[in-house]
């Protein structure tokens, strides 16, 4: 305001300098005055200069009060300032401030908590809710699966699965805060886990159902196997449908496994046992069933070539029998396109070639064809042989082999009821059918065309067409008499698919000879004196096994043989027998055969093969008896002959060392395989184990004692028997 002052006093002064002076006071700016003193618009300018001063004037001390004012408030603000940023500086702010929001928080919560926590609870009450009502489904859904209700099971395990889902959309579409929130819970990982895994065995049993429909959908026919409008079946499509249901059971399962039952409420524990337990059964039904639809796919999906072979096992060899009948199929996916049934002849005279047979079938021929192939006890390994020779006898190489033996035929007869053949005169049933087809098959009577085989030609499609038009309340028994067969190995598979063959094999439905590190008998026969006698010749196997108190085993092995047939010319049983046992077991005594000195076939002019060259090669005389010894499918074999008469019964001894040794605690066991087409036999055992103490047995014994123990059993399939023994 001073400088302000001034400069008004200066054009004061300066303005006065140029108006007439008052008074006629005269200066230095006075003479110039004098020169317009009176002047009029020097007046005028400086009434005008008055005017501008005074309000000017006024106006700057208006302006002085406010200007001051936001002076004095900029010092003040600037003061605030450096106050609050001294605050800032202060170590405890952070810790203020979190409290403070913490504080809010809580506060906040506590309004907007109470609102999330009610909805939590309706939330678990519907997921409750549907969880009941699903597990109530899945245990209808079983019920009627035990009640074979597969459409009603069906439709509950829809059911389920549609609860189920339901409860993952309940969790899924709840707000974000809510489904964090339930995250943190450790329940929340294990009612997931139960809920995804009802939901799977939900979907695992819609997929079951379904496939299982479709099998009951095939109808057997005389084309062959085919859907109720008379197409191929889609068996591959069936096979994957029984995939997707053991890989979701499977998953389940994994799910289950990670559920701790001490999370879940206490009323539902129970509910989460039942389903756990329902996930065995499933597993355990899908389990055979996906095998099942997979060997079926395996054999038959899409375009295969089929050879089927009747083995006569009233002429038994070391797989079946005799091959005295074969049959050509082409299939395309079960369906019979072209089909062949044929004397086994027919292909062996096509073979050019002279083959040298092994040394006991050189004592009934000189030579070796397909009907003789079968000679090895592991299948596997006579249907590669087999499958040679059918090549070289102009047969196309085949996909898959059936060999099957009357007792399959028989047990579908039994089925079906009698088969009427006008053409021969025939009325087949289940009791006459070995005895009329082998006599027809053999004279060819009553056949205008002198095929002796086609009498099996002409049974097979009336049969298929019987077998179709069952009730389909007994389609199911054609599948019990289909496995009952591969279980007694009346009935043989064998693929050149190799994941095929390990199911078949899995199922111990391949005619494998089987692998054990301890104890292993097989009895192999192999009837080469040109009769029809092996049904009719009852035999008992006894073994008695001493385990000695240095852990060494022996065992002594009695073979009795008896013809029911009359004593008369044709009804003699000549056959090559040998007891497959443990590899490098060692023949200590040796009673009963009759004494054969076969001598091995020349081999000039043959053509050899590795599998016979390998076996024979192999064989060692025991030169007292003329017993062979030597080495077959990773076992060692004693072989010789034995000619039992009609009436007649005979008996062989044999005692040998097993190659080990057990330790003081150790695991014994014995693996007993049936020969593959031989009848029902009686096979009794004895365990002897003084000085040892028996621990643990896979069965409950006929009799037990402290020292040994004894059981009896029908050989009419493979069987293993173990124990877990310690020395006292």
């Amino acid at each position: 305001m001073a400088k302000q002052k001034k400069l008004f006093k200066f054009y004061t002064h300066h303005f006065h300098s140029f108006a007439p002076a008052r008074g006629g006071k005269k200066d230095d700016f006075g003479k110039r005055r004098d020169r317009g003193s009176s002047s009029a618009i020097g007046r005028l300018f400086e009434l005008l200069f008055e005017i501008c001063y005074g309000v000017g004037l006024k106006l700057v001390y208006a302006a002085r009060r406010p200007l001051r004012a936001a002076q004095n408030e900029l010092k003040a603000t600037a003061h605030y300032l450096r106050l609050r940023l001294k605050i800032l500086r202060d170590a405890n702010l952070p810790t203020t401030v979190a409290v403070f929001l913490a504080a809010a928080f809580v506060v906040l919560a506590g309004f907007s908590g109470l609102k999330l926590l009610a909805r939590a609870f309706h939330l678990k009450d519907e997921l409750i809710q549907t969880g009941s009502l699903g597990g109530q489904y899945l245990i209808e859904a079983q019920n009627a699966l035990a009640g074979k209700n597969f459409n009603a099971a069906q439709n509950k395990f829809i059911v389920a699965y549609n609860s189920f889902e339901q409860g993952s959309k309940l969790l899924a579409d709840e707000d974000f805060l809510l489904r964090q929130i339930i995250n943190v819970l450790p329940q929340k990982k294990d009612s997931d886990n139960l809920l995804r895994a009802a939901q799977l065995l939900s979907s695992a049993g819609i997929d079951f159902t379904d496939a299982y429909k479709k099998t009951q959908a095939l109808n057997i026919s005389a084309a062959g196997l085919q859907t109720a409008d008379g197409q191929p079946p889609d068996l591959a499509g069936l096979a994957d449908l029984a995939d997707f249901a053991s890989q979701k059971s499977l998953a389940a399962a994994n799910l289950l496994a990670q559920v701790n039952p001490d999370s879940l409420p206490a009323n539902y524990r129970e509910k989460f046992s039942r389903l756990s337990g329902d996930l065995v059964d499933l597993r355990s039904a899908l389990g055979s069933f996906q095998d099942s639809v997979n060997i079926l796919a395996g054999l038959l999906a899409g375009q295969k070539h089929l050879l089927v072979l009747m083995a006569n096992n009233n002429e038994l060899r070391p797989v079946g029998g005799f091959l005295g009948t074969f049959g050509d199929f082409e299939l395309n996916d079960g369906k019979i396109l072209k089909s062949n049934i044929s004397s086994i002849y027919d292909l062996d005279g096509q073979l050019t070639k002279k083959v040298r047979p092994p040394f006991p079938v050189y004592n009934v021929n000189d030579r070796w064809f397909l009907r003789d192939s079968n000679w090895f006890a592991d299948w596997p390994q006579s249907a590669r042989i087999l499958t040679d020779f059918y090549e070289q006898e102009g047969g196309e190489t085949p996909d898959e082999i059936l060999l099957l033996t009357p007792d399959l035929i028989k047990d579908l007869l039994n089925l079906v009821g009698p088969i009427n053949l006008p053409r021969y005169g025939l009325t087949l049933t289940a009791d006459n059918f070995v005895e009329r087809t082998q006599v027809a098959s053999s004279l060819g009577a009553g056949q205008a065309d002198n095929k002796p085989k086609q009498i099996l030609a002409d049974l097979l499609p009336v049969l298929l067409q019987k077998l179709s038009s069952l009730p389909k309340d007994q389609l199911p028994q054609i599948f019990a008499i289909l496995q009952q067969n591969l279980s007694k190995k009346q009935l043989l598979l064998y693929s050149r698919d190799s994941q095929t063959q390990g199911l078949i094999e899995s199922f111990d439905w391949g005619g494998r000879v089987s692998d054990t590190d301890r104890d292993y008998l097989s009895i192999i026969s192999a009837n080469l004196g040109g009769t029809k006698t092996d049904l009719y010749i009852k035999q008992n196997l006894n073994l008695t096994t001493t385990i000695n108190p240095d852990g060494s085993v022996r065992d002594d092995l009695t073979i009795t043989r008896t013809n029911t047939m009359p004593d008369m010319d044709g009804t003699q049983n000549v056959s090559f027998i040998r007891i497959l046992v443990p590899n490098g077991a060692k023949l200590t005594e040796n009673l009963g055969f009759d004494y054969n000195t076969t001598p091995l076939p020349p081999t000039d002019g043959y053509a050899l093969n590795p599998d016979v060259e390998a076996w024979e090669k192999s064989v060692v005389k025991d030169l007292t008896s003329g017993t062979s010894i030597g080495q077959e499918a990773g076992k060692t074999f004693f072989g010789n002959w034995l000619t039992v008469k009609g009436g007649q019964t005979k008996t062989v001894r044999l005692s040998y060392t097993l190659p080990f040794k057990l330790s003081r605690l150790d695991h014994f066991s014995l693996l007993l395989q049936k020969q593959a087409g031989a009848e029902t036999g009686n096979f009794s055992y004895s365990l002897n184990f003084a000085g040892w103490r028996l621990a643990w047995s896979s069965f409950s014994p006929q009799t037990l004692s402290t020292d040994q123990l004894s059981q009896t059993d029908q050989l009419d399939r493979d069987k293993i028997w173990g124990w877990v023994i310690e020395k006292r």
